[in-house]
């Protein structure tokens, strides 16, 4: 008897993704980070809508009328996925992605280490990970500078390299625009003004609106 049957896999993929059009399709998020040897560094991340089939462990059926990647991602925003789009999830990995897949649209949470993926997991291929010591997101470096998703995984992410780097701000911009300034997190006790952050990266940020956090009085 299945378990986990076609019903509750579009369930969960409808609901997470239309969270995923409404809150990360349309932007970008700047990670910035402070490696061991405390220089400043920064990558981009987008959430383009091909890379949310991959997320949820789901294959399309050889007789559905959905094509491609986009098309499963539209049928799911239009909440018209069916039964006869996909393939049986019952002992498949679709089940635990979607069970930690709704997390995703709180990634900024949980982002608080990076590092180069160097496990060498036959069952993942990533070449960069951010997240904490219960969560992360795997991602993969795109031709044009960004990296997107590939995984949500319910794992420590010292699992998967070695080189941790602290994430000490995030910023979050719609893909249209050319400058981030909706700062969504700042580390505990990191001053943003006094990061040496890479040049090409502070033409495009914008801390105008920033507040520097106040000097503890002894």
């Amino acid at each position: 008897m299945n378990t986990f049957t076609k019903a509750n896999a579009i369930a969960k993929t409808i609901s997470s993704a239309v969270d995923y059009d409404r809150y990360l399709k349309d932007n970008k998020f700047l990670i910035i980070f402070r490696k061991k040897d405390a220089t400043i560094q920064c990558f981009e991340i987008r959430f383009p809508e091909y890379a949310f089939m991959h997320l949820t462990g789901l294959k399309l059926d050889n007789d559905s009328e959905l094509h491609s990647s986009k098309d499963f991602y539209d049928a799911c925003c239009k909440k018209k996925l069916s039964p006869k789009d996909i393939k049986d999830p019952d002992g498949t990995d679709a089940e635990r992605k979607l069970a930690i897949l709704p997390t995703l649209i709180n990634f900024i949470h949980y982002s608080k280490m990076t590092l180069i993926f160097s496990n060498g997991r036959p069952v993942l291929r990533c070449d960069r990970v951010v997240g904490t010591t219960n969560y992360c997101l795997a991602l993969n470096s795109t031709k044009d500078g960004y990296y997107v998703p590939v995984s949500c995984l319910n794992e420590d992410i010292r699992n998967f390299g070695n080189d941790i780097s602290q994430v000490v701000a995030i910023f979050q911009a719609e893909l249209k625009e050319t400058v981030y300034s909706n700062i969504r997190n700042v580390a505990k006790g990191v001053n943003l003004k006094k990061l040496s952050i890479p040049a090409q990266y502070m033409d495009i940020i914008d801390l105008s609106n920033y507040r520097e956090p106040k000097k503890k009085v002894k």
